[in-house]
């Protein structure tokens, strides 16, 4: 392979905005300080204004790394992963799993100096996230009545077992697909910092490479327009990343014929790789009708879930490493 014919520069860079992750201002001087003092300024670059500092109203990296210095939540986990009280100091499951009893710590107060109580969390849970939040009509779907016995106590009725995006998965209805038969939407929509990724396309020795980050239909049409105007053909890339982990929110029928290509008969050997990164404990992601959709248009989709992968073209084998297993065609996709 000549590296000097990498083709990734201003041009061939589809840069749909600046989000790039936060970065710390001399991390070293966090060891000066020996004695920890409350108080002080923390200084974090961050790529973009953010939009949004609410994680009530909008779950995501961005909200969190700000609306997480300045909201609290009822329980959260520490380091070790087990939950720990935060704004709830107890709380309680019925046998069943179907309510959940909070008790709230007491002497707490909102900015204005008023107490937090039980109807503040009502109020979150009701109208916000279970109305607002981007996530919150799949994971509230059960949730269908908070209750107040007093200023310190809520009861959630039909509360989900998990409080985690495991969940989806579970509680996803499945669809029938076929090789003919596709169900993933033209619908999708996700938050503005994933459609504010950045979409990067290279030559390597006329092998197309394309990486999507997280980005999102929207992002994604716009990148395929520029790449169309330069000249570049995203359909002839060879190795694809597959967007924000597999999320069915992020892609649609005919944005994947846009950059991946159309669908090929049943039974057509894949010309491409795609690749999607995915925490090894997901139920979640990738999502079955994603992967199938890129099957379709002939690409074999490889996920890491906890391992490390290499792609290669025309090079030697690495002792110790062995093929990667693509992942199948799914006939049980998740539903709406």
């Amino acid at each position: 392979m000549d590296l000097t014919r990498l083709e990734i520069n201003r041009r061939t860079a589809l840069l749909t905005s600046a989000a790039i992750a936060a970065n710390v201002i001399n991390p070293m001087r966090a060891f000066a300080q020996e004695t920890p003092r409350k108080g002080g300024v923390f200084n974090v670059h961050y790529g973009a204004e953010q939009r949004q500092l609410n994680p009530s109203i909008q779950a995501s990296t961005g909200v969190y790394i700000i609306g997480g210095k300045i909201q609290e939540n009822l329980v959260d986990l520490d380091a070790s992963g087990q939950p720990v009280g935060v704004l709830a100091e107890s709380w309680e499951a019925t046998p069943d799993g179907k309510t959940v009893t909070f008790k709230l710590r007491q002497g707490i107060t909102w900015h204005d100096g008023k107490p937090f109580t039980s109807a503040d969390v009502e109020f979150t849970a009701m109208n916000m996230w279970k109305k607002i939040l981007n996530y919150g009509s799949t994971l509230q779907l059960f949730l269908t009545a908070v209750e107040t016995p007093d200023a310190h106590t809520v009861s959630m009725a039909e509360a989900m077992k998990s409080f985690g995006l495991r969940t989806l998965e579970k509680l996803a209805a499945w669809a029938d697909e076929h090789w003919h038969i596709e169900t993933l939407s033209e619908d999708g929509e996700t938050s503005c910092e994933n459609e504010s990724s950045v979409v990067l396309y290279g030559n390597l020795d006329g092998r197309g490479v394309l990486l999507t980050g997280d980005a999102g239909i929207q992002a994604l049409g716009k990148a395929t327009d520029y790449a169309t105007e330069l000249g570049f053909e995203l359909t002839t890339s060879k190795f694809i990343q597959v967007p924000h982990h597999g999320s069915r929110n992020n892609v649609s029928p005919s944005i994947l014929n846009r950059f991946v290509g159309p669908k090929v008969g049943e039974g057509a050997t894949p010309t491409k790789t795609a690749f999607v990164s995915a925490s090894k404990d997901s139920e979640v992601h990738p999502r079955k009708v994603v992967t199938n959709a890129f099957l379709r248009r002939g690409a074999n989709v490889h996920q890491t879930k906890g391992q490390s992968k290499q792609h290669s073209h025309n090079m030697p084998d690495r002792d110790g490493w062995t093929a990667s297993t693509p992942i199948p065609f799914h006939t049980q996709v998740e539903g709406d």
